[in-house]
């Protein structure tokens, strides 16, 4: 029979502890027999034995009596619904949760204990030996056991070697704790040494940067508070020999001891900002790392900048694409070619194996399926190059003067019956014109509608340089599309995907508002605001959230 005793916390009439119990009988009472233990009970056992989930039969032996409504029983029956008095404390069956037989609630209710105290005679014996002595003897043997001999020991190893066949105590003793499963390697063993360089002094970090020589700093040397970090050392924020076992601490004032005041290390308010817990109030807005664009010098580069967070001013992407998530989301206008479902976040949106970051967008891997490069009617198979604007025109190029130039291939060209596509002009079968002259004026008028009306153009920034030559006549801006917008940051998508009645999609949308996005320049991306909803610190039922748990502190330079 499986029973479960709710029993209130000593000094708590909100807090319980369960307890759980194999017996045929439950017993309760003030001395050790008994399975549950009460204090400030008449001298007695409550027998409880259960005759189904919502009923039991009780006896009280000694001076115990169970009480309904004053009045006084030692035996009977237990009911489901019923308060019951036992002393001090309030009984309740309660339904059992799964996977017991019975359950009873175990209150201390604020009466007052009637149950007599008991006295303690003390009896003074002589001994031959002092208590004192005793004492001092015990001292010293603790002295000798666990300080000299250990000591002994680490200093010399060849009577450590001795010490360890021996059923006595060596350095080991000193342990507070069992190592890190991280650190439970051939390389330290039970070796202490190899950490402990000096007994009784803390680890130093030449004794950690041994084995961990890749790691990133805590900050860049520009930081304002790198002379106060210098005197930080990795045991300060690794604690090694722990129950439970946690390397890495893990509470805020970790963070937070510097960051109330970070004030007193940089006096630039546009650069850091105070912070106290992740609230409205104590948590600034979140900053973006943005991704721009720089033309200089007749060449494009992409610079990183962390504007400040201004809702009045929202910030807007610049990454040179053309691109509406809100019609890629419409399943009237795109399905999936194979299938012909709705396309979802995940068709494009892969995730990493960090699972924080995504896969690059390419056009090979998830464009190139619905949007084909072709661009001759008659040749509907050939698609151009993508991704380099003078490879792409001198195909052309080369493609339409073999055309018109191939006696055999013009004639069939001119045979063809074709038939008009949407969107695509009409490319020309005949031509008046020798085929060098008939391939290039074909091959410009391909270009012209691919980087002018439709083509490369529905997805590219595309700008004219105002010349009559197809290789320098059109510009193409390069692409950038942002891979981490919160860069000194980390989040776990994985842990975010699961949402009670939502699917992988509603979960997506839930953070990034983009199914009205027209324009690729929208930034999608949630604000303090959002993660408040789920994590707002010292609220009713939020998810803890620690500051380590979004910020790392070994970041590469």
């Amino acid at each position: 029979m499986f029973f479960l005793v709710r029993k209130s916390v000593l000094g708590s009439l909100d807090e319980l502890q369960d307890l759980d119990f194999d017996v045929k009988e439950l017993l309760i009472g003030s001395n050790d027999s008994n399975n549950v233990i009460l204090e400030d009970l008449e001298e007695g056992t409550l027998t409880i034995k259960a005759l189904n989930q919502t009923n039991a039969q009780f006896s009280c032996t000694g001076e115990l009596n169970l009480s309904i409504e004053n009045k006084f029983a030692k035996s009977g029956k237990l009911k489901q619904g019923v308060v019951y008095r036992l002393g001090v404390y309030d009984l309740e069956v309660i339904k059992p949760p799964t996977g017991f037989d019975f359950a009873i609630n175990v209150i201390r209710s604020k009466r007052k204990s009637t149950a007599s105290k008991k006295l303690y005679i003390l009896v003074q014996r002589k001994s031959s030996f002092s208590i004192r002595t005793v004492s001092y003897l015990a001292f010293i043997a603790i002295i000798a056991l666990f300080l000299i001999v250990p000591y002994l020991g680490f200093q010399n190893p060849s009577i450590k070697q001795k010490f360890d066949e021996m059923p006595i105590p060596t350095d080991r003793s000193w342990s507070s704790g069992p190592l890190a499963m991280a650190h439970r390697i051939p390389e330290i063993g039970d070796n202490c040494n190899v950490c402990h360089v000096k007994p009784f002094e803390k680890v130093q970090d030449k004794q950690c940067l041994s084995c961990h020589q890749n790691l990133g700093e805590h900050v860049s040397n520009n930081h304002p508070a790198v002379d106060e970090l210098d005197e930080f050392m990795c045991e300060n924020c690794h604690k090694e020999h722990n129950e439970p076992l946690q390397l890495t601490r893990t509470d805020d004032s970790l963070c937070i001891d510097c960051h109330s005041n970070i004030e007193n290390f940089s006096k630039d308010e546009s650069s850091v900002r105070a912070v106290n817990g992740f609230n409205s109030q104590n948590h600034p807005p979140f900053r973006l790392t943005m991704v721009n664009p720089l033309f200089e010098n007749g060449q494009y580069e992409w610079v990183n900048s962390r504007p400040i967070f201004n809702l009045d001013n929202p910030l807007k992407e610049q990454s040179n694409l053309k691109f509406s998530h809100e019609v890629h989301l419409d399943d009237e206008k795109v399905q999936d070619e194979s299938t012909g479902d709705q396309l979802v976040c995940n068709d494009c949106h892969q995730l990493k194996d960090d699972q924080e970051h995504f896969k690059p967008i390419t056009m090979d891997k998830d464009c190139r399926s619905c949007h084909k490069l072709t661009f001759d009617v008659f040749n509907p198979d050939l698609e151009l190059q993508h991704g380099d604007l003078r490879t792409a025109t001198v195909m052309l190029q080369a493609h339409y003067i073999r055309e018109f130039t191939d006696p055999d291939l013009r004639q069939k060209r001119a045979r063809k019956k074709i038939r008009r596509i949407p969107g695509k002009h009409t490319n020309n079968q005949n031509c008046q014109g020798t085929g060098l002259e008939c391939g290039r004026a074909e091959a410009f008028k391909e270009a012209e509608f691919q980087f002018t009306k439709s083509g490369c153009i529905t997805c590219h920034e595309v700008t004219d340089n105002n010349t009559d030559d197809i290789l320098s006549k059109w510009f193409v801006k390069p692409i950038k599309i942002n891979a981490d917008w919160y860069s000194k940051a980390q989040f776990d998508h994985v842990s975010h995907l699961s949402v009670k009645q939502k699917n992988e999609q509603e979960v997506c949308l839930t953070c990034h508002d983009v199914e009205k996005s027209d324009v690729s320049s929208d930034i999608a991306m949630p604000q303090r605001n959002k993660c408040l909803e789920c994590h707002q610190q010292d609220q009713h039922n939020s998810v803890e959230l620690s500051c380590i748990r979004c910020h790392e502190f070994h970041f590469a330079q």
